[in-house]
């Protein structure tokens, strides 16, 4: 059962502040494949699912890192994004507000299920459990799905001046949803592969939930977000729990 998280303006100004900052410390390969505005929608989402994360764990009982804001250069990585009780590291996913799949990309891993890259300071990536939110943005509403590409494109994007309170008021509207955790062990152990080229829809990302195997389509369209731009691990949001 998802559980409805409060958000804050002071919150949403924040992940956009550091969204908008983000801009142009990604490398050239996620730039083409995902393009700047699309980047800074993930970039503003998964910086509001770690804010109201570490507030859901704080009011838990739980001892929470402070969030990392800092600009890295591209190519590097930031460190897990929080640590609860010391020695507890959380990843946090998070994506639109119909989504139910946590996706995280084939290539990341080694075979083992230990992480191909390091974090930026040169330390093992480690990770004992994924969290993730289901955050939705502007027009993306309740109701029915809508494009949210557009709706925020007011954002700044490009422009390093804007700010909160340039955004139209009917644009300030923002859904946020913690569907639960699961342990990396967990995720390795359950998860399937849904191959580059297949439509990320519920419909294929289902089927191959479902023990079916799904090749690239003959109409895929690279850079399309209609399509799987990558291979990917796929774990449905069902299955998650709540162990925090």
């Amino acid at each position: 059962m998802k559980e409805r998280l409060n958000l804050y303006v002071a919150d949403i100004v924040t992940a956009y502040e550091f969204a908008r900052d983000m801009k142009g410390h990604h490398n050239d390969n996620m730039v083409r494949q995902r393009g700047d505005r699309q980047i800074f929608i993930d970039d503003f989402r998964g910086k509001l699912a770690e804010i109201a994360l570490k507030r859901y764990l704080e009011r838990k009982r739980h001892i929470v890192s402070n969030i990392d804001f800092e600009i890295y250069d591209r190519g590097e990585w930031d460190k897990n994004d929080l640590i609860i009780d010391e020695n507890i590291n959380i990843s946090v996913k998070s994506s639109g507000l119909k989504a139910n799949y946590l996706m995280i990309e084939t290539h990341r891993f080694n075979a083992d299920g230990t992480y191909s890259y390091k974090n930026h300071d040169g330390s093992e990536i480690k990770v004992d459990y994924y969290a993730f939110l289901n955050i939705g943005i502007g027009d993306e509403d309740e109701t029915g799905y809508t494009e949210y590409t557009d709706g925020i494109a007011f954002m700044g994007v490009n422009d390093r001046n804007s700010t909160w309170q340039d955004v139209p008021e009917k644009r300030k509207v923002f859904w946020c949803y913690l569907k639960g955790f699961i342990s990396h062990e967990d995720f390795w152990r359950l998860k399937k592969k849904a191959n580059r080229g297949i439509y990320a829809n519920l419909s294929d990302l289902n089927e191959v939930w479902g023990g079916n195997f799904l090749a690239m389509r003959p109409d895929f369209i690279e850079n399309d977000k209609k399509w799987l731009q990558k291979d990917n691990y796929i774990i449905n949001t069902q299955i998650l729990t709540r162990v925090f």
